[in-house]
């Protein structure tokens, strides 16, 4: 009767393995938008900027000075062009948490709204209308 009941089992299995699987965890939606101090640069002077992330209730996102060496950093790169000058990119102080997925171990991370500061400067010669 035992190996008939497994039998079963390995059939049900193998015919219906959708059936027995964890159905997919959606992906969380995480906001991501960029702002100026101002709505005009001006040749030669600093204006500031953010990128804002909008991180979902229940989620995280590492933050940029991990804690332990297999977490991934965030890191926010920016492409200037035309000799525009991006400064540092200063980062929000992080939270930390002792999550059962890592085994209670300390990760360094972001939630909720996250905001990276910086700072551009538009060289004073360069022709605000040119690409």
């Amino acid at each position: 009767m035992r190996q008939i009941a497994k039998l079963i089992l390995i059939v049900t299995l193998v015919v219906f393995p959708q059936s027995f699987q964890a159905a997919p965890t959606p992906e969380p939606n995480i906001g991501v938008n960029g702002y100026f101090a101002s709505d005009k640069a001006q040749r030669g002077r600093i204006i500031q900027a953010a990128v804002v992330m909008e991180i979902p209730s229940g989620y995280h996102v590492n933050a940029n000075r991990p804690l332990n060496k297999y977490s991934i950093p965030t890191a926010l790169k920016i492409d200037a062009s035309g000799g525009v000058r991006v400064g540092p990119v200063m980062y929000p102080h992080a939270i930390v948490r002792k999550l059962k997925a890592t085994n209670n171990e300390p990760l360094a991370v972001y939630e909720g709204r996250a905001i990276l500061r910086f700072n551009v400067t538009v060289p004073a010669r360069r022709s605000l209308f040119s690409a």
